[in-house]
């Protein structure tokens, strides 16, 4: 059984520690996704690029936050 986290931003720096969290869960989590509006996505780019190889990582940019 897995589970995936949707962790809404708005580009905080309270994000990547939303993201550790959720990778040190002992619960195996199959899928994070991270959701933005678009006018945050340089922000959120610049704190997620450290994850930015971990598979289960996916943002989504929505067009109004």
């Amino acid at each position: 059984m897995s589970a995936t986290v949707i962790i809404p931003s708005t580009g905080s720096p309270v994000l990547r520690d939303a993201i550790e969290s959720v990778i040190n869960q002992t619960y195996q989590t199959q899928c994070y996704v991270i959701a933005d509006g678009i006018e945050s996505q340089g922000k959120v780019h610049t704190i997620i690029s450290d994850y930015l190889g971990n598979k289960n990582l996916h943002v989504s940019y929505l067009p109004i936050n």
